[in-house]
């Protein structure tokens, strides 16, 4: 449900038995507004209602379902379809893995001279900006970076 603002109501959750109703917030509730002017009610749980346009709900079903069933029918596509699948995977994953491994050899390598560098640094929470994460810190762990240099020194023979 959506306020003539455009921002979605909030609606007091109160437990009666083993019923749970949905009512507007009372007179004297404290409501948590979008903006966070106040607090939660102690005595109520809220929730965010939030409706979706409806085209774009149904838009998104058939093409999960059509999604779904194409994938099920994969013993019967035609054999340069199931090439051009296998090939788009083992891409990805060669791609995938090698960024990995350029990422942490670059990190590695540089913090070995007191300069952390990660490319993208919110890569395993799906977070692609900043590009790059760059901090000098020399003074810091100096006895664990030579060790770590003298790994990769004599690991390389």
């Amino acid at each position: 449900m959506l306020s003539k603002r455009g921002k979605p109501k909030l609606q007091s959750v109160r437990a009666q038995g083993n019923l749970v109703v949905l009512q507007p917030p009372q007179e004297g509730d404290s409501v948590f507004d979008i903006d966070g002017e106040k607090a939660f009610s102690d005595r109520a749980r809220f929730i965010i209602n939030y409706e979706v346009d409806a085209f774009w709900q149904q838009v998104r079903l058939a093409a999960l379902v059509l999604g779904v069933f194409i994938f099920l029918l994969y013993r019967v596509w035609p054999m340069w379809m199931r090439t051009g699948i296998w090939w788009v995977s083992v891409t990805f994953l060669i791609v995938f893995f090698g960024f990995i491994v350029l990422r942490h050899s670059l990190f590695s390598v540089l913090w070995v001279f007191g300069v952390e560098l990660w490319l993208i640094p919110g890569f395993w929470e799906d977070i692609y900006w900043p590009l790059y994460s760059l901090d000098f810190s020399p003074t810091k762990d100096v006895y664990l970076r030579i060790v770590f240099a003298v790994i990769l020194i004599f690991g390389g023979y």
